[in-house]
């Protein structure tokens, strides 16, 4: 079993949620192309993130998606307590109530908000 650390929240500066999300995603080992699709930013700005580079912005669209991404990324801490390898597979099956694989339900129908409904409910 492979444990991960939650994150803690609330996230107030740039650098430390720039960080974060870039940490969440790698814990769920996600392509820089798709944490982009997560932030509504550009694979350009993802590298520049991890380059450390560039920082999230408050009171963005990005800043905003961040937020909510690590909020989903405790759920499935939660739900699974810490177990990464439990997470990523629950994130990449196919899911009888949402109708389709959370991370594709995330990454191309944009419906980040309904998985953690979906995750705060169950």
């Amino acid at each position: 079993m492979e444990l991960v650390h939650k994150i803690e929240t609330p996230i107030v500066d740039s650098r430390t949620i720039s960080y974060s999300v870039l940490q969440v995603s790698q814990v769920l080992t996600m392509l820089n192309a798709e944490l982009a699709r997560v932030l509504k930013l550009q694979c350009a700005d993802i590298g520049a993130l991890a380059a450390a580079q560039f920082t999230l912005k408050p009171q963005t669209i990005a800043w905003h998606q961040a937020q909510q991404f690590i909020h989903f990324y405790n759920l499935l801490y939660d739900k699974f307590t810490g177990d990464a390898v439990a997470m990523r597979h629950w994130l990449r099956s196919e899911n009888q109530t949402l109708a389709g694989v959370p991370l594709l339900l995330i990454i191309d129908e944009g419906r980040l908000t309904e998985v953690i409904r979906f995750l705060e409910s169950s």
